[in-house]
């Protein structure tokens, strides 16, 4: 019963804007980023994708998200800077943000997009979209 599951994989980034970049491994194996700086023609350039992108080749543009897990080393900013219109389609968000980003900077952000019950514990952060009461009015 229900829809079938797929898994659709993409190599890149994820960014704010489309491009680039590379893998900066100066933090140690557990805590790679990315660096947009260096030459696009070297092989190990990696493509740097839009969530919005990614969403409409998954054919996922305006289906309702679940749940969206991030773990993007130091992008956070850049991903949910704004409360991006892409946010309104997901249900909960559980990110690990990294200095100098915040919880409380990610709560602001996502705050443009809707209210949220918010739980944080160190550096990570649940967010569950707040459903209208249905008995209100």
């Amino acid at each position: 019963p229900g829809a079938p599951a797929s898994l659709t994989l993409f190599k890149c980034f994820v960014g704010d804007a489309a491009g680039v970049a590379h893998v900066d491994r100066a933090f140690g194996t557990w805590a790679y980023r990315m660096a947009r700086d260096g030459d696009p023609a070297d092989s190990r350039a990696v493509a740097v994708r839009t969530l919005p992108e990614i969403l409409a080749e998954a054919q996922l543009d305006g289906v309702p998200i679940d749940l969206l897990k991030c773990d993007i080393e130091g992008a956070e900013a850049d991903l949910f800077r704004g409360g991006p219109p892409w946010l309104r389609q997901v249900r909960a968000v559980l990110a690990e943000v990294h200095h100098p980003y915040t919880p409380e900077a990610l709560v602001a952000h996502v705050s443009a997009a809707g209210h949220w019950d918010v739980t944080v514990d160190g550096s990570l952060v649940l967010l569950v979209r707040r459903q209208p009461d249905s008995r209100a009015g």
